[in-house]
């Protein structure tokens, strides 16, 4: 949320393309505490093989993330942050099953 927040105020940005830049950010970030951390002990398959799967699942929350995000913001008038936050919270719940359960198995 601190890099939508950073390229929206800042930046000057339109939440909707800068949420895109801060999701792929935090999916590539996240990949990376994850494969060294949270599934270190799962060792199948290389690097760039585990990032493009990663990569995947986190694009399916990710488009879920950000159609949730246009949704709260557009239609029920939430702030954009907080549409945001109920996007990351029901993406990261649907990231950790598939990754679990594709990604890292």
């Amino acid at each position: 949320m601190g890099v939508l927040y950073m390229l929206t105020h800042l930046f000057f940005m339109d939440y909707k393309i800068a949420s895109i830049c801060a999701i792929e950010i935090s999916i590539l970030s996240n990949f990376f505490i994850n494969n060294y951390w949270t599934w270190r002990d799962k060792s199948n398959g290389t690097f760039v093989h585990k990032l493009l799967k990663y990569h995947t699942t986190a694009a399916i929350s990710g488009v879920i993330n950000w159609l949730l995000l246009i949704l709260f913001t557009e239609q029920f008038h939430l702030h954009f942050m907080l549409s945001n936050f109920i996007g990351i919270a029901i993406g990261s719940v649907i990231n950790f099953l598939l990754n679990n359960f594709w990604t890292f198995k």
